[in-house]
């Protein structure tokens, strides 16, 4: 006897045996884990796709990204400040949310029910024994009339939506100081491996004249393998170098969303022209103001403090957050007051040949008398926020001031510093000579003439990282300042 009908049930053979087992493998296929096929397919599809728009973007660049081109391509491409982006769309959202308070409210309803054996005294009508049938069908209007609080919350959306404008083009300037940081560290490692590969040349020459000269016996063999042994430390920094200039790059990439792996070139004049441009403040009645590099340098630091204090978008955020602390107290305020609804509308009904319709209206008012002094609390917790954000706006501003402070001292000694490094590389550069001319003359040793060229080739490194981090300099206080890189 089949198992099933002891229990009262029988099992209908499918006419297709296969079909119960690909119905459980397509359930288990839905709830499958990614494993390895499906990360080599997404690594695949993002290098592919990556590569592609890389090689179109460095096409049009004629394979040299300028810092411009970089922060233009940061801008379009980043996705670090989607956050910031999506918080500026949502207060949008919340605002017009918020504006429905002044908008009436529709509502339309109908419905259809069934009496069984209706009874009653219904003169002239009466209802035959059995089901009976009735239609119902309603409109209503609300229209808020007075509602203080609904308001106030749409005047806080406001704020709102002022302070995710201001915290995304807050979150554009860092990400343009960013790249440019990110761009000057491209720089300057893709300069100091020319500077090596420069270096190295000159002393796989200076090595093979040593070695010539030992074998016809000038030279001591000291020295050649003193030579020897400089020239394999050049090709250790050299090596080095090469791999801080990739390393560089790939950041780059990164940052612009491209492949890291993609070979182009960055352009150092590119950001030691940040220094030409423009600066662009305030003037005493808000207006911007243009102002060029010389007049910059000269400007008391008083003045730059304030311009970083009219200037930074964080301020103006910390103002909006007082307001909008304002309104709330204003808001636990209008929890004392009544509300005022008006409402209209009208209803039909229907029962067999019976049928009533009417239309009514009515102004409502509402009014919380006592809610366990929930109303004071939140007035009493609305004014404590205000004064914090008081505090909170105070400690900003000082903060901005210091960072400012700390940003135009660096800026003043990135200038002398890269005077300095100049002037010692030009000296350095001297002694190299002189050192040279003296080893050619048989009255100066080989390991002096090493150590001249060791000390000029490390101030040649130094000038030229000197040399960047003056336009570094000035981004960081640009951006401390609040008043953008200028393009």
């Amino acid at each position: 006897m089949n198992p099933a009908e002891n229990v009262g049930f029988s099992i209908k053979r499918s006419k297709h045996p296969f079909t119960p087992a690909l119905l459980a493998v397509s359930l288990l296929a839905g709830c499958a884990n990614p494993g390895f096929d499906e990360r080599r397919d997404a690594a695949q599809e993002l290098e592919a796709s990556l590569e592609e728009e890389t090689g179109r973007i460095i096409e049009a660049s004629n394979g040299c990204i300028t810092l411009s081109n970089a922060v233009a391509i940061v801008r379009e491409r980043s996705l670090k400040t989607v956050g910031r982006e999506l918080d500026a769309t949502l207060a949008r959202v919340n605002r017009a949310s918020a504006f429905s308070a002044f908008l009436p409210n529709v509502e339309m309803a109908y419905g259809r029910g069934v009496f069984n054996n209706l009874k009653g005294d219904y003169a002239p009508y009466s209802f035959e024994p059995g089901r009976t049938f009735g239609d119902t069908a309603s409109i209503t209007l609300t229209q808020p009339v007075f509602t203080p609080v609904a308001w106030i919350m749409f005047a806080e959306a406001q704020y709102g939506v002022r302070v995710g404008d201001l915290a995304r083009q807050r979150a554009s300037e860092m990400l343009d100081s960013a790249t440019a940081a990110i761009y000057h560290e491209a720089v300057v490692s893709e300069r100091v491996r020319r500077t090596y590969a420069l270096q190295l040349k000159s002393d796989i020459a200076l090595t093979n004249r040593l070695s010539a000269l030992v074998r016809e016996g000038y030279a001591l063999q000291s020295d050649a393998a003193r030579a020897e042994a400089h020239l394999v430390s050049s090709s250790v920094s050299l090596h080095a170098a090469e791999d801080a200039a990739a390393t560089a790059r790939a950041k780059l990439c990164e940052t612009m969303r491209l492949w890291p792996l993609a070979a182009f070139d960055v352009d150092g004049d590119s950001l030691a022209r940040v220094t030409e441009l423009p600066w662009t403040l305030k003037g005493t009645n808000g207006a911007p103001v243009s102002v060029d590099g010389a007049a910059m340098r000269s400007m008391p630091l008083a003045e730059v403090v304030w311009q970083a204090l009219v200037n930074r978008k964080e301020l103006y955020i910390a103002d909006q957050m007082v307001e909008l602390r304002k309104a709330q107290v204003l808001e636990a305020l209008a929890g004392f007051l009544p509300n005022v609804i008006g409402e209209a509308g009208g209803r039909s009904m229907t029962l067999e040949h019976l049928e009533a319709r009417y239309w009514n209206g009515a102004l409502m008012g509402t009014w919380a008398a006592f809610e366990g002094f929930r109303t004071v609390q939140n007035y009493r917790a609305a004014r404590a926020r205000r004064e914090a954000e008081y505090k909170l706006r105070e400690d900003r501003m000082l903060a901005v001031v210091t960072a400012t402070v700390e940003s135009w001292r660096n800026w003043k000694r990135a200038s002398e510093a890269l005077a300095a490094a100049r002037e010692a590389s030009e000296a350095a550069e001297l002694v190299c000579r002189d050192a040279e001319k003296l080893f050619e003359e048989g009255e100066e040793t080989m390991s002096r003439l090493l150590d001249r060229r060791t000390e000029r080739d490390a101030a040649q490194v130094r000038a030229e990282k000197a040399h960047y981090a003056v336009a570094l300099a000035e981004i960081a206080l640009r951006q401390a300042m609040g008043v953008g890189i200028g393009f």
